[in-house]
């Protein structure tokens, strides 16, 4: 899966890293884009890109309940009233 249809399925990323490295295998310098998307939960979605490729993913919930949860989108909800 490249950038542009990882972008098209969350859309933008809320942060992006660039890692640089020097890989002793193939002698040479390697980049990897790292790109965190997050929602109102506290929930985040890490991708790797290398060469315009996915590299890697992870999911990194954020360990709140149920009931925390819904408490949280009441609140934000009212304020928005």
């Amino acid at each position: 899966m490249s950038v542009e249809q990882v972008r098209e399925m969350l859309g933008d990323g809320q942060s992006a890293d660039i890692d640089s490295f020097w890989d002793t295998h193939t002698k040479s310098n390697r980049a990897i884009l790292t790109a965190h998307w997050g929602d109102e939960d506290g929930n985040e979605i890490i991708v790797s890109f290398e060469t315009k490729q996915v590299t890697g993913k992870a999911f990194m919930s954020s360990g709140r309940s149920f009931l925390e949860r819904v408490k949280r989108r009441i609140q934000r909800r009212i304020r928005a009233l």
